[in-house]
């Protein structure tokens, strides 16, 4: 995913040229060795104790759970077994069927796809397509409990529902997982502030849950990285105002001194190492839903009050001389989606000055998209 973010940045495709034949031999490998029943469900494992782990005098199990959220309490349940259908093998094979991980696959291989298409290979891109849109539908049958109104891990043998309510639910959305039924309901336990939505959203465990600890680490605590792909996945579902909400209260958590790794949610307060590389997604969360530029970095989504902001993001400029008007730049030819807070009754879109042909302007409800030229300014007005 960091290869496809790469490039849409700036078309350039040298690296995913280089790259594509690593990342699907990594996906071969995921697809495999961590879904030994098949069924598009992803578990953890190991088959080594890795030197921290016995520096920690832990053992196999642990650095089994190193290939997740290593302390998150879906992984209280988890044990190593053989291979289910390998006789020689050892008990590497973890038993416990992760949202989390099925979900980063899922993102993965949507980047493959995307990746694939945009270089040429139509065949390789249908075919990430497919095993995506079944992993999509084992989530949604299998792990969604309409009971509890949650996604839950599962137990790999007899795909039992796990109890525990952890953000790594939340991760279906970034993912595109869930239903739109299933995301509505989804959010609203995000918001409730009973269970996920304290002073700081979001903590990695239900705070009415008997694992909830506030500094617990990824039993309740926060991690800002995290904050950012809740963030990613409120914002596929159009729960922008939800995305921007997420993003302020992360901002005065944070405050104005170095970021840290994690924080305790109920008052703000840091734990954990300061300045961990991942925390800097929370500059991509500002980004997103402060400026309003998407993760396609195509797409503009005008943030409300965004009269005064001005942002260059690599090959990207923009900025909003009012609430209802974009001015946009770009390095490279790119075809631009600009997404306004409510319906567009009109739209006009210029172009250093020159107002572009109808013909090449689409409007559709609160949407105008329209192609751009390289080093060209655009201004794109909606009322």
């Amino acid at each position: 995913t960091a290869t496809t973010e790469i490039y849409t940045l700036s078309l350039h495709d040298a690296l995913p040229i280089w790259a594509l034949p690593y990342l699907m031999a990594f996906d071969q490998w995921w697809s495999t060795e961590r879904d030994v029943d098949g069924d598009g469900l992803i578990e953890c494992g190991a088959y080594a104790v890795c030197p921290e782990a016995v520096a920690l005098g832990l053992d196999i199990v642990q650095c089994a759970r190193y290939e997740s959220f290593d302390f998150h309490s879906t992984l209280d349940h988890l044990k190593l077994t053989k291979h289910p259908k390998r006789k020689d093998s050892g008990e590497w094979y973890g038993n416990v069927e992760g949202v989390d991980l099925t979900c980063f696959l899922i993102m993965a291989e949507r980047a493959l796809a995307e990746i694939a298409r945009d270089l040429g290979h139509e065949a390789v891109a249908r075919k990430y397509e497919k095993v995506v849109a079944r992993r999509v539908k084992a989530v949604q049958e299998k792990m969604w409990n309409p009971k509890t109104q949650f996604f839950h891990s599962l137990e790999r043998d007899t795909h039992k529902q796990l109890p525990d309510r952890t953000i790594q639910a939340f991760l279906t959305l970034t993912a595109g997982a869930a239903t739109k039924e299933q995301a509505a309901t989804l959010v609203k336990s995000l918001l409730d502030p009973k269970i996920f939505w304290c002073k700081y959203p979001v903590p990695t465990q239900a705070m009415d849950d008997p694992k909830y600890s506030p500094k617990g680490v990824w039993r309740g605590d926060v991690w800002p990285s995290m904050n950012y792909l809740v963030a990613c996945g409120l914002n596929r579902y159009g729960y922008r105002k939800e995305a921007r909400e997420l993003t302020e209260r992360t901002i005065r958590m944070i405050g104005p001194g170095t970021i840290n790794e994690r924080y305790d949610g109920t008052t703000g307060q840091p734990t954990g190492g300061w300045g961990l590389q991942m925390s800097c997604t929370v500059g991509l969360m500002i980004v997103q839903n402060v400026f309003g530029i998407q993760e396609d970095f195509r797409t503009i989504c005008v943030p409300v009050g965004a009269k005064g902001r001005k942002l260059k993001w690599g090959a990207l400029e923009v900025s909003y001389p009012t609430d209802n008007v974009v001015e946009l730049k770009t390095d490279f030819p790119r075809e631009f989606r600009v997404v306004f807070p409510l319906a567009v009754k009109h739209a006009t879109v210029t172009c250093d000055g020159q107002r572009l042909a109808p013909a090449h302007v689409k409007v559709s409800k609160d949407t105008v998209t329209f192609p751009a030229q390289a080093a060209r300014a655009y201004r794109v007005s909606g009322l």
